[in-house]
C-alpha cells in the first residue's frame, strides 16, 4: 500500500495543477476574444441558407502621396506583384435559417462580408469586444457586375454622326 500512496499523491497533485492551468488558459482566451453572429437575408428579407461569411481586417485607406510611395516601393520589390487580398480572421457558412456565428475572434475592428451564389453580397463594419457577442445582420444585394456599372455595360446605338 505504501508504494501506491507514494505514486498516487504526486499524480493527484499534478492532475490538479494541470486542471488549474487549463482553466486559467480558457479564462484568458475568453478575456481576449469575442464573437460575431447574425442572420443573412436576401433582398426579399427572407433568410438565405449556405451563404459564405468572412471576417476581414478593415481595409486601410492611404492618401495619394502614400499610395504613390507604396506603388514605388511595390514596383521596386516586384514588378509582377499584385495587391494581396486580406486573409479572413474567421469564416463560416450559415445554416438554413440564415444564422451564422464566428467564434474566438480577437478583439478589434473588422469588416464582416457575406455572399451567396445568385443572391449577392453584403458587408458591414463590426467591433469585436473581448467576452462579448457582436450582432451583425446582413442583407444581400445583387450588384451590376464585376466592377462595372449597369449603365456602362450597355452600348448605345450609333446615331450615324461621326463628328
Amino acid at each position: 500500500m505504501s508504494r501506491i500512496s507514494r505514486w498516487v499523491t504526486p499524480l493527484f497533485a499534478l492532475g490538479i495543477l494541470l486542471s488549474l492551468g487549463i482553466a486559467s488558459a480558457t479564462a484568458d482566451d475568453a478575456k481576449t476574444t469575442g464573437s460575431v453572429s447574425g442572420t443573412v437575408t436576401g433582398a426579399d428579407d427572407k433568410p438565405v441558407a449556405d451563404a459564405h461569411v468572412r471576417l476581414l481586417p478593415p481595409m486601410k485607406h492611404h492618401s495619394k502621396a502614400a499610395k504613390s510611395d507604396d506603388a514605388n516601393q511595390n514596383a521596386a520589390d516586384s514588378s509582377d506583384a499584385k495587391p494581396k487580398r486580406p486573409q479572413p480572421v474567421a469564416t463560416a457558412t450559415n445554416d438554413s435559417d440564415g444564422k451564422y456565428e464566428l467564434k474566438d475572434v480577437p478583439a478589434g475592428d473588422y469588416v464582416v462580408v457575406a455572399n451567396a451564389k445568385g443572391q449577392g453580397t453584403a458587408h458591414d463594419k463590426v467591433t469585436v469586444t473581448a467576452g462579448e457577442d457582436a450582432k451583425v445582420d446582413l442583407k444581400l444585394e445583387k450588384h451590376a457586375g464585376h466592377g462595372h456599372h449597369a449603365d456602362t455595360d450597355q452600348k448605345k446605338p450609333d446615331s450615324g454622326n461621326s463628328n
